[in-house]
């Protein structure tokens, strides 16, 4: 699976906000992903985000969102990127999810998201899947009563011949991604600082 990371962190960057309007708590409330408006329209995503937010997974979700993309030059990839062939690239969806530490702990440093997100792309880069890829990009997280931290928001971009093939690529590097989360447990739990 292609995998790739970057920082983007400073005054005119995009932000995690945790506490935006209509937040769903999936850790206490796990079967309301399948309401998400987002999980409705694919219901694998439900499915992912009862992963992540389980007690097994070191990490929650904030934020999620879908979306089909109408050309790969939209977003700044080839089909290279998505080690797809050119038939395999008539049909493209996109996915985001914003991923936080688990409880109110919180990832300190950008050094330590930068840490996982390689960590991570490390792990995700072994696994043989094409039509995919996922960017992670650590950024600054706004917490309740105006603290800060930092979070990950992974980016997804799948493809396939039609619709339903680009839906099935996406449901494979979402378990992969959430698979690879939740394998690594430990190392990538908040650090105390």
């Amino acid at each position: 699976m292609q995998a790739d990371w970057e920082l983007e962190v400073g005054v005119d960057a995009p932000v995690i906000d945790t506490a935006w309007t209509g937040h769903v708590d999936l850790r206490t409330e796990p079967n309301r992903a399948h309401q998400l408006l987002e999980a409705i329209a694919f219901p694998a995503l439900a499915e992912i985000l009862i992963l992540l937010n389980s007690a097994a997974s070191p990490v929650r979700t904030s934020k999620c969102d879908i979306w089909p993309i109408e050309n790969l030059e939209a977003i700044h990839i080839d089909r290279f990127d998505l080690e797809a062939g050119e038939e395999e690239t008539s049909s493209l969806l996109g996915c985001y999810i914003d991923i936080l530490p688990r409880n109110e702990d919180r990832w300190n440093q950008p050094a330590h998201v930068e840490q996982i997100a390689k960590s991570l792309c490390a792990r995700l880069k072994k696994v043989p899947l094409r039509c995919c890829r996922v960017d992670i990009v650590g950024r600054e997280t706004l917490l309740p009563l105006n603290s800060r931290g930092f979070g990950i928001t992974a980016y997804w971009t799948a493809s396939g011949c039609n619709v339903d093939a680009a839906r099935r690529s996406l449901t494979a590097a979402l378990h992969t991604f959430a698979d690879a989360v939740i394998s690594s447990g430990n190392h990538i739990k908040a650090k105390p600082g």
